[in-house]
């Protein structure tokens, strides 16, 4: 669903980004020559203007070439593509010529083109004579394209801006979108743990009181064998034994699938995790040294504070530390290490040198009920992962067939009041 609606997402920027580049382009050919075009036209009606100025000022009317170096040409001169000022004969030859922009222009043999400023009888310049300027279509086309550049390095920063803002949206939208799938996740399990704890509550029930009394009803067939003389008999012996531990294995099942299914209310306390790990390091010391396990500690001074519920991060350290212990050999090594992280996380790291875990079975070492183990309920795994989630941490599982397996508990550090 994520990808579909980042692939919409940009479907839809694609498109108003092209709609954009056509729209400019179509826009900015005729804009730019529009604009030139009106820049021309002003200059033309501000020298006009000048012109009749001037010659509001000669009493006979008579053209003054200093008044119009002085008024008119200035004026002519903030126009690139002006090269002169020129006085028309009826039949459009230059009769007067003055340039207006001395260093921009190289004479060509090419027609001069001109734009009309003025034209008047009553002037005393002589029949159909005309004031004109003469301008340079190269120069006008090259301020065309220089202004549609600007135009374009313009819209070029707009897109950019806009595309990096969009991306920023696409990225907020996708973020919330998880989010809120994530929090519809966590209440649909929720749900689904609710359910599944009452139905395990009368399942455990319904498991136990038969487990319970073909316990005692074992008991009293050993008893009652006793009492005839034949209760030493070794494939009696092993038949009551073997049912013994399948008893004891199914009410371990039910425990472990009712701490699963049923979970207490978190008690959280700041508490020491280096104190935790060791004090549950005590309690396995006399497994380790009967299996001659080696056990290299590496705690961190000065840890900080970690807010935990005590017996329910006992139990999932508990859980993943006998894992660890039960698939190794003897004289192989267990490490456990403390050390603060960054983030204000808090991490213990459990290290074994056994066996390793394949990849398709690392993919599943998480699912319930999955195990490798012989005999092992599938349940340690699912229950540590729960218990270090409702902490809001998290826990990360690294493992090389051949080399080992290394489990993280990543815990946030209790915050300061």
């Amino acid at each position: 669903m994520t990808r579909s609606l980042v692939w919409a997402i940009l479907t839809f920027a694609l498109l108003f980004f092209a709609n954009l580049a056509v729209f400019a382009f179509l826009y900015f050919e005729s804009l730019s020559s529009a604009m030139v075009t009106q820049r021309l036209v002003a200059s033309v009606n501000d020298a006009r203007s000048a012109l009749h100025q001037s010659m509001d000022r000669q009493w006979d009317g008579r053209l003054d070439h200093s008044e119009i170096s002085q008024n008119v040409i200035p004026r002519l001169a903030q126009t690139k593509a002006f090269k002169a000022l020129v006085v028309l004969d009826g039949q459009g030859n230059v009769i007067y010529r003055e340039r207006i922009n001395q260093s921009r222009f190289t004479e060509k043999d090419l027609e001069p083109k001109f734009l009309p400023i003025d034209f008047r009888q009553d002037l005393n310049l002589g029949p159909q004579r005309q004031v004109a300027v003469e301008y340079d279509p190269d120069v006008l086309d090259r301020e065309v394209r220089q202004l549609q550049q600007d135009l374009y390095q313009k819209l070029g920063w707009a897109v950019g801006v806009s595309g990096v803002l969009l991306l920023l949206g696409c990225i907020y939208v996708v973020a919330a979108y998880k989010k809120a799938q994530r929090m519809l996740n966590q209440a649909q399990r929720a749900d689904q743990l609710a359910y599944v704890g009452t139905l395990a509550s009368g399942l455990a029930h319904e498991i136990r009181n038969p487990l319970n009394s073909m316990n005692m009803n074992i008991q009293l067939m050993q008893e009652e064998l006793e009492e005839d003389g034949i209760a030493d008999r070794p494939e009696l012996t092993e038949m009551f034994d073997a049912t013994r531990r399948e008893i004891q294995r199914l009410e371990k099942l039910v425990s472990a699938f009712l701490s699963y299914a049923r979970p207490t209310q978190l008690l959280l306390q700041p508490a020491s995790i280096n104190e935790l790990t060791q004090s549950i390091l005590r309690f396995l010391d006399p497994e380790l040294k009967q299996r001659r396990i080696d056990l290299v500690t590496d705690f961190a001074d000065s840890l900080p504070t970690v807010n935990l519920d005590d017996s329910q991060m006992r139990q999932a350290l508990l859980n993943v530390i006998q894992n660890a212990i039960h698939v190794l050999q003897a004289e192989q090594t267990l490490n456990i290490t403390t050390r603060a992280a960054a983030g204000d996380r808090v991490l213990v790291e459990i290290e074994d040198s056994g066996p390793g875990i394949a990849p398709l079975e690392l993919a599943n070492i998480f699912k319930v009920f999955y195990s490798t183990k012989r005999g092992g309920t599938g349940l340690g795994l699912p229950i540590a992962q729960r218990i270090v989630e409702s902490h809001g941490g998290g826990i990360k599982v690294e493992s090389e067939v051949g080399r080992g397996t290394k489990v993280t508990f990543i815990l946030p550090k209790a915050e300061v009041a």
